[in-house]
């Protein structure tokens, strides 16, 4: 099996491409980045710049959201927004178009498809996933 150079990046090219598919809304101000330089440990640490909701979903462990999710409390489009202002590995429109379609059909039926339904999940870029490049491999 042969690379397709059209499939190649460089990794300024990787870069570049990742920082514009971030919202600006979902960037750090420079205060944040100097305060984030600062910090040596961010475990467990919800981000400062989230708003209130958004730091109450990912304050949650995994069962938690599923269940405010099966309960109508949380839409799988809010839990998956708050997840992509945290993130890194960038699905942001293929994420929120599928969590606007589960909560499409939440609200036409009342009920979840499957037990993690409304989790968002991530991925290394390890694996291969349709239409997305894999860097190692």
């Amino acid at each position: 099996m042969s690379i397709q150079s059209s499939n190649w990046q460089t990794p300024a090219e990787k870069r570049k491409s990742l920082l514009a598919s971030i919202r600006d809304d979902w960037k750090l101000s420079p205060e944040d980045l100097v305060k984030a330089k600062s910090q040596r440990d961010i475990t467990g640490v919800v981000p400062e710049h989230l708003e209130a909701a958004e730091a109450s979903i990912l304050a949650k462990n995994a069962p938690d959201i599923v269940s405010h999710v099966k309960d109508g409390t949380y839409s799988a489009l809010q839990v998956t927004t708050a997840f992509c202002d945290c993130l890194h590995e960038l699905f942001f429109d293929q994420a929120l178009e599928r969590a606007k379609a589960l909560h499409a059909g939440f609200k036409e039926t009342g009920t979840v498809s499957g037990p993690l339904y409304g989790l968002p999940i991530s991925l290394k870029d390890q694996f291969h996933i349709k239409d997305v490049y894999t860097t190692m491999g």
